[in-house]
C-alpha cells in the first residue's frame, strides 16, 4: 500500500491526486507502484529507511542518460528525500512494458554504441552516487588505472574486509591486483558516458519492443566496462553485441583478455551485498586471470 504520507506530499507538493495504485516489482531494495492520477499513469518507489541522497543520484543519473538522447529511459517526475513529511520517494514516468522482438536487443545495443561516444576529459563524475544500495564513489581523475583501482576494486575490497568477507589468501590476491593494475588495464582510455549496472533486470522492452534502461548508477570510464557487466549475468543475445560492435568506433582489441578485471567490481559489489555465493565467482575469476 501506498503510505498515506507520500499520498499527502503528493497532493500537497504537486497537486497530484493518487486515484489508485498497484503493485509493482521495486528490485531488492525498494518498494514500488504504479499510480493511477487524473492526469494518467506514473511510477513511484520509495523507501522507509533510506540512504540519504539515493534517489536523488538516480534522478541525476536518469537525467545524464537522457541528456545524450541516445537511450530511453523514464522520465523524472519527482524527488524528495525523507524529512518529517514524508519518506524518501522517486517519482517517475510511467514505462508500458511489451514483448521483445527480433530486433530488441540489436537496437539495444545500437544505441548503447552511441551513448559510449558521448566522451569527457576526465574519469568518475563531478558526484558520488549509488551502486544498488552501496557508495559508489566518483572522484574524478585522468589517470584509468587509478580510478578504476582507488574509485571502484578498494573501496569494495575495504568493505568486503569490514564484513569478513574476504579470506587472507583472497585479500591478499585482490590487493596485489590493486597495486599491479597497470599490467592488466590501459591507462590512458576514453572516457565514455557508462549506464554502470547495466544487466538484464535494467533493461526493459516497451509496447512498440523498443528498449529502455532503468535503475542507472552513471560515471564515465571505459567503454568496456559496461560490455564487461553484461556478460557477468547473461541475458543478452548475439544481436545486441554483433549490433554493438557494428555501431561503434572502439577497437575490440584485448577487451577479452580485461573483461575479467572489469567484471571484478560488480562481483564485489553482488559479495558486499549478498554475502559469500559470490566469493567463489571472484576467485575463479582471479585464477583465469592469473593472479596467485
Amino acid at each position: 500500500m501506498l503510505p498515506e504520507a507520500i499520498r499527502e506530499h503528493l497532493a500537497s507538493e504537486y497537486q497530484l491526486m493518487v486515484l489508485s495504485s498497484t503493485y509493482c516489482s521495486g528490485g531488492d531494495i525498494n518498494e514500488a507502484r504504479r499510480l493511477d492520477t487524473p492526469n494518467g499513469q506514473l511510477f513511484i518507489k520509495w523507501n522507509l529507511n533510506s540512504i540519504q541522497g539515493m534517489f536523488s543520484a538516480e534522478a541525476k543519473g536518469l537525467a545524464l542518460l537522457s541528456s545524450a538522447n541516445v537511450l530511453k529511459v523514464p522520465e523524472v517526475i519527482a524527488v524528495h528525500e525523507a524529512d518529517e513529511n514524508a519518506p524518501a520517494y522517486l517519482l517517475l514516468e510511467w514505462l508500458e512494458s511489451g514483448h521483445e522482438t527480433a530486433n530488441s536487443q540489436n537496437q539495444l545495443g545500437e544505441q548503447l554504441a552511441a551513448l559510449h561516444q558521448c566522451i569527457v576529459p576526465q574519469h568518475g563524475l563531478d558526484h558520488d552516487n549509488f551502486i544498488g544500495s552501496l557508495p559508489q564513489y566518483n572522484h574524478q581523475c585522468i589517470s584509468w588505472v587509478e580510478f578504476w583501482g582507488q574509485r571502484r576494486l578498494l573501496p569494495q575490497v575495504e568493505l568486503a574486509r569490514q564484513k569478513g568477507l574476504l579470506s587472507k589468501q583472497r585479500e591478499q590476491r585482490l590487493m596485489w591486483l590493486i597495486q599491479h593494475l597497470e599490467r592488466f588495464i590501459p591507462d590512458e582510455v576514453a572516457s565514455s558516458l557508462l549506464h554502470g549496472d547495466l544487466w538484464r533486470g535494467n533493461v526493459m522492452v516497451l509496447w512498440d519492443g523498443s528498449p529502455a534502461v532503468i535503475d542507472p548508477a552513471v560515471y564515465y570510464g571505459h567503454f568496456e566496462v559496461e560490455l564487461a557487466f553484461t556478460e557477468l549475468f547473461g541475458g543478452f543475445s548475439r544481436g545486441f553485441y554483433q549490433a554493438y560492435w557494428a555501431n561503434t568506433s572502439f577497437e575490440r582489441y584485448g577487451y577479452e583478455q580485461r573483461r575479467g578485471i572489469y567484471q571484478l567490481y560488480p562481483l564485489l559489489v553482488h559479495l558486499n551485498l549478498f554475502g559469500q555465493s559470490y566469493g567463489r565467482r571472484i576467485d575463479a575469476t582471479m585464477d583465469q586471470l592469473g593472479i596467485a
